[in-house]
């Protein structure tokens, strides 16, 4: 009986738990949206420029990997599966890239909600990102987008 439970423990992973980098980034992207159970359109355009800027897409493949990111969160069992892509293919600098984008996806809206944050903390968590590259690109990309913003007047 143990033999046959443990037959398929070497066995590779089906094809549909393999995930490129695009679509690794992209699912991560999509949890962040999807966190505060309210899909703004402002975030949807913070992933797609997000992917655009790091993978040089056209909008007929951003839209694309997008439906296919939702398709592989909604048949994730864990974030590892998406971030041991990222770690197996991304430096530090990369992942705190990462992180960074998280951040602007969830400040897309105004406003950073308390799931969404938990979110980027585990996620940064699993991707080895250090306590302070966290907290710094969190106020890195709030400060960027405050200056931008026509309430202070820039």
């Amino acid at each position: 009986m143990l033999k046959e439970l443990t037959a398929g423990l070497g066995a590779p992973e089906p094809e549909r738990h393999r995930h490129s980098l695009k679509q690794a980034s992209a699912a991560l992207l999509i949890e962040i949206v999807r966190a505060d159970r309210d899909v703004d359109p402002r975030e949807i355009a913070s992933v797609s420029a997000a992917l655009k800027s790091a993978f040089t897409l056209s909008d007929q493949e951003i839209e694309a990997l997008l439906a296919d990111a939702n398709t592989r969160v909604d048949e994730a069992v864990s974030l590892f599966e998406f971030t041991s892509v990222l770690n197996d293919a991304l430096d530090r600098t990369g992942r705190v890239d990462i992180v960074a984008d998280l951040w602007r996806v969830a400040h897309a809206d105004g406003h950073v909600d308390h799931y969404e944050e938990h979110f980027i903390r585990r996620i940064a968590d699993l991707l080895h990102v250090s306590h302070a590259d966290f907290v710094r690109t969190r106020y890195e990309v709030a400060e960027s987008l405050a200056v931008g913003s026509p309430d202070r007047g820039e």
